[in-house]
Order: C-alpha cells, then structure tokens, then sequence
C-alpha cells in the first residue's frame, strides 16, 4: 500500500499541470509513465560528462510511438535540478550521433531484435534507458511492468552501472524489482 500512496504522492504534482481540457485527450497510462518518466529524471544521478554545461537541458528521446511528447511538452517550462526537459523523436534506426544527444532513451518498438540491438550500440553511453517491453531478458535500466493491473517498473542496475548512471535509494526502493543490487 505504501508503494501506491509515494507513486500518487509523486505523482500528483505532475498531474496536476494538465489543464482538463489537455488531460482529457491524454490517455491515463500515458500521463502515468510520462510521471515517472518526470521523477525518474529527478532521482537518477548521471555523470557530469553526460552534460555539455551546468544548465543543458535533460534531453528525452523517444523511439517508436510516441503519445509521450505532447505531455512532456506541457511540463517544458519546469526544472528539475536547474535543467528543463527537451524531448526529441528519433528515427527507428537512429545514429549513434543522435542517441548521443539523449540523456533519457524511451524505447517504443515493437520489434525485441531491433530494441535489443538498439541497447547493445548505446550500452556504455550515459543514456538512462527505459521501455515497456515487459520481457525478463530486457536490458533497459527501467522497464515498465504491469502489476496487477497498475504500472510498476523495474531497475536494471548493472546495465546502468556500465553507463555511469546512478538511481537514489528512494527510487531503488520504489521499484518492483532490482537487478545488479540494492545499494
């Protein structure tokens, strides 16, 4: 129960930046990962090569289909540690040029080979990895699952290790799962 309150919790002031007639266009599940995706950012710690200046923007890429930029779209003026989001839709096929440019990589495909090989070119970029596609062979740092009916995700430690990146205990604790160690 405790898990669900500290998602809505989190959660909530997000939600709360939609006007009504924004956030009813929106589909829920959309707006909910589009939450964490937000928080996410604010408890993962990247290393200080992954950002050209003190105040580049958090660059949020997304492969694949993408509901998600109108949302992010609407929170552009926030900040999370003196830095806005940008979103940017790459290519199926991106280069490794433009993944380089990301700080967050939301895959979308529905293609497991294609997603695969994508993880493999950027695995010791410092591009926090996330995607849905559900399967217990995923790479990603965060992937989101279904559990019982609600969004829950997981933390692949070791894959986020390799690439510098660092998630804060609170976060560690949030997840469904965490491979690669708790601490």
């Amino acid at each position: 129960m405790a898990y669900r309150t500290y998602h809505l919790i989190l959660l909530s002031g997000f939600l709360l930046a939609f006007s009504p007639s924004k956030a009813d266009a929106v589909d829920t599940e959309f707006k909910v990962k589009a939450g964490l995706i937000f928080n996410f950012v604010n408890f993962t710690r990247w290393p200080k090569t992954a950002f050209k200046h003190k105040t580049a923007d958090y660059v949020i890429c997304i492969i694949g289909q993408d509901p998600y930029s109108a949302i992010f779209g609407l929170i552009g003026s926030q900040t999370i540690h003196g830095r806005h989001l940008k979103t940017l839709k790459l290519a199926d096929k991106p280069t490794l040029d433009a993944l380089a440019l990301c700080h967050i990589l939301f895959i979308r495909l529905k293609n497991k080979t294609k997603h695969h090989a994508l993880l493999r070119s950027i695995k010791n970029l410092p591009v926090l990895t996330i995607s849905e596609i559900g399967d217990k062979s995923e790479k990603s740092m965060i992937n989101f699952v279904n559990n019982n009916n609600s969004i829950a995700f997981v933390i692949n430690r070791t894959a986020a290790k390799r690439a510098g990146i660092d998630f804060s205990s609170k976060m560690l604790r949030l997840a469904q799962s965490v491979t690669g160690g708790q601490q």
